[in-house]
């Protein structure tokens, strides 16, 4: 069994220290193994993780390209509160940083 907790939560520990290229690399590792292992939950998270990065970078297609993975590769019944949650707040940042106010 593979865990990918911890490694998001370093991911997430390397952003918010501003070692965001460290980041993107786990965010990338966990991707790629999680979506081997047809685990939907970690690779939503990985790329929220990623498109949270990339606006703070100012990089909003990139975000939005992230998100949109994201929630493409949801389940048809809908994603868990932890990956909506995240992905809604990406949308709506990515929407503000755009100055989309309707949209966010």
């Amino acid at each position: 069994m593979t865990l990918y907790s911890p490694r998001l939560a370093l991911a997430i520990t390397f952003t918010q220290t501003d070692d965001v290229l460290e980041a993107l690399s786990v965010y990338e590792e966990v991707i790629a193994d999680a979506s081997a292992a047809g685990a939907g939950v970690p690779v939503a998270l990985g790329l929220t993780g990623q498109a949270w990065i990339h606006l703070q970078r100012g990089r909003v297609q990139a975000a939005e390209d992230a998100l949109a993975k994201a929630a493409a590769s949801g389940p048809p019944d809908g994603w868990p509160l932890t990956v909506s949650d995240a992905l809604s707040t990406i949308a709506i940042a990515a929407a503000l940083t755009r100055g989309d106010l309707d949209a966010a």
